[in-house]
């Protein structure tokens, strides 16, 4: 944190965050993601509004006396009925004017914009017109390569997406991917001339370090048994059906050993979109006594549970939506002391020591996951201990909130300066 303080003779600036997500508290990576972004830059001093399209509030709050928030609407689960379509829309164009009159009304210096959003490619232009730094950031390419949706409707929203990728990349004075190699090999061939640099996902390593395990323990009566924990998206893509196939084999040795799944379930597969049902999985697998599926928990909640267990796994799936991804928990699970199994998906592995920072398996394989967890469960504690606070460095170096804030304000400076390099 000491790097925070110690950027003398920064001026004062504003900064606009534009992003077609909830705000502040909505689920997911992206909007932990917007609310390190602003608190990261406040702290270094600017000042920063965001304007989101939906949150759980509508209209403009005080965060704090640095960052301030606009919702155009408050957040309706689906939009199923036309009604709801058409509302959707109105308040999409809404957000989109409020964008625009942020730009040419306000004194902003900066304006960050998050993921391709179609309407980015109308403001993009008028930001750099009027001599703004226009950042874009993105880290994935969900359906936008791949092009996987059910609907002819949603693959030509894909497709659309797709290639405004290129657009606000080559449009913008700075691309920041929070992804891998591969995802950058995408937007260089998408945008060969953009000027383009990684970041990893940033993380409060403070907060999930704080975790109270004992007390989420007691809570959820789980006495001193084995724990092993994931917390993310319920899917195939991200390996669960896998994580329960392991977890079996693991009972076979430690049969007190619970697996605990936090996170929303999808009702489908990721790519195929076929029927799913993973708790049928766990019952074929006979281990639907010792699997609980706890759904959505809150931001403390998921803390607590990471210094609850004994083990972390992140168990994605080698597809092209994980090679591109850097995903946020992997430096929430690494701040927490807790050790961490992960699969050799999105190129963990070239940045942290196997057997030492991290465990890793081939994505995939059953077997030696279930080999990684049992031999992990049945170490000693020190040997744990010494994972988890390697892995705690880890983090403080590669993933945490400050640092990221720091290289985003060296790269303002660089513009402001007019030293831009490659």
């Amino acid at each position: 944190m000491s790097d925070l303080k110690n950027t003398k003779g920064l001026k004062t600036k504003t900064i606009i965050i534009a992003v077609n997500e909830f705000f502040q508290d909505g689920p997911g990576a992206a909007s932990r993601f917007m609310c390190l972004q602003a608190r990261g830059l406040s702290d270094l001093g600017y000042r920063v509004h965001i304007i989101a399209s939906k949150g759980h509030w509508a209209g403009k709050r005080i965060i704090n006396d640095s960052v301030t928030a606009t919702c155009l609407r408050r957040a309706i689960p689906g939009c199923k009925t036309l009604r709801e379509r058409i509302a959707h829309r109105i308040s999409y164009f809404h957000w989109t004017l409020k964008i625009l009159l942020a730009i040419i009304c306000s004194r902003s210096d900066i304006i960050f914009f998050y993921a391709p959003a179609v309407a980015f490619v109308l403001l993009v232009p008028v930001a750099r017109l009027l001599g703004m730094q226009t950042f874009y950031f993105d880290g994935d390419v969900r359906g936008r390569i791949v092009m996987t949706a059910s609907s002819w409707i949603n693959r030509a929203t894909d497709y659309i997406q797709f290639k405004a990728m290129g657009y606000l990349a080559s449009s913008a004075s700075w691309t920041v991917l929070g992804g891998t190699k591969e995802l950058e090999a995408v937007y260089r061939r998408l945008a060969p001339r953009a000027r383009i640099f990684r970041l990893y996902p940033p993380t409060d390593t403070q907060l999930f370090k704080s975790g109270e395990g004992e007390a989420f323990r007691k809570r959820r009566n789980l006495g001193d048994r084995p724990l092993i924990g994931y917390a993310g998206a319920v899917n195939t893509n991200e390996g669960i059906h896998i994580l329960l196939e392991a977890f079996a084999m693991t009972r076979i040795r430690i049969p007190d050993a619970i697996l605990l799944l936090a996170g929303l379930m999808s009702q489908s597969l990721h790519i195929t979109g076929k029927p799913l049902d993973l708790e049928k999985l766990a019952e074929d697998l006979n281990i639907s006594d010792s699997v609980l599926f706890l759904g959505p928990i809150p931001l403390r909640e998921v803390v607590d549970l990471y210094a609850a267990c004994d083990v972390l796994v992140n168990p994605k799936v080698d597809h092209l939506a994980n090679r591109v991804a850097s995903p946020i928990k992997v430096g929430e699970y690494l701040a927490s002391g807790t050790p961490m199994i992960s699969s050799r998906v999105g190129e963990l592995d070239e940045i942290l020591v196997d057997g030492e920072e991290a465990i890793f398996f081939k994505p995939g394989n059953v077997e030696e996951l279930a080999n990684c967890l049992t031999d992990i469960l049945l170490a000693t504690p020190q040997r744990r201990d010494y994972i988890g606070k390697r892995a705690q460095e880890a983090a403080r170096k590669n993933f945490d909130y400050s640092s990221w804030a720091l290289r985003i304000h060296q790269t303002i400076a660089m513009n402001t300066d007019h030293k831009v390099t490659q």
